[in-house]
């Protein structure tokens, strides 16, 4: 799982900050996570389903996915926000279908 993480950061440029923030946890979780420390099933299910949905709107570039994470919705909403709370079809449909990696 710590594997996640590094490709989670590497999509969306966040630092462990930023990543505790999407992912509803405090910073020394993402520190433990990162370095191999063993997490929860529902922790280790929210983290695949959010870097699922980063993969599915990946943007090439790690800016635009980050910028694509914070945007509102037309409900005022950022994917971000319906991450943390485990709506995933929702987040993706806040950002839309991303442009395949080669």
């Amino acid at each position: 799982m710590s594997d996640n993480i590094y490709v989670l950061q590497r999509l969306t440029g966040f630092d462990r900050t930023d990543l505790a923030n999407l992912l509803n946890v405090d910073k020394p979780a993402i520190h433990n996570w990162a370095t191999g420390e063993k997490f929860g099933k529902a922790n280790r299910k929210h983290l695949a389903e959010t870097l699922a949905v980063v993969r599915y709107s990946d943007r090439r570039f790690p800016e635009e996915n980050a910028a694509a994470l914070a945007k509102r919705s037309l409900t005022d909403e950022t994917p971000i926000e319906a991450i943390k709370t485990h709506r995933y079809p929702i987040a993706r449909q806040y950002m839309g279908r991303g442009r395949s990696r080669l």
